[in-house]
């Protein structure tokens, strides 16, 4: 599906601007909230978690333009996306 006109992503820092982010989007075809978890390591932390019983990777770590992201399905449902180095 391609997406027309513009849309909009927002990230809101809590207070421990080194810990997580909650992005909000308007993207027609993102319909669920991101928490984005700041990881030194994504690889690292990838490589503790993936054998966790429950944990469904939706996107292995992959490169960005300042580090690593990688996005996982918790046991209770919820998207979580790990960012960093």
């Amino acid at each position: 599906m391609k997406t027309e006109g513009p849309w909009t992503l927002v990230g809101l820092d809590f207070p421990d601007k080194t810990s997580s982010q909650l992005v909000l989007s308007t993207h027609p075809d993102r319909r669920m909230i991101d928490v984005e978890i700041r990881v030194a390591d994504v690889r690292r932390a990838y490589e503790q978690l993936r054998q966790s019983p429950g944990v469904r990777w939706l996107t292995e770590p992959f490169p960005i333009e300042q580090g690593h992201v990688a996005v996982m399905l918790a046991p209770d449902g919820n998207a979580f996306v790990l960012i960093g180095g």
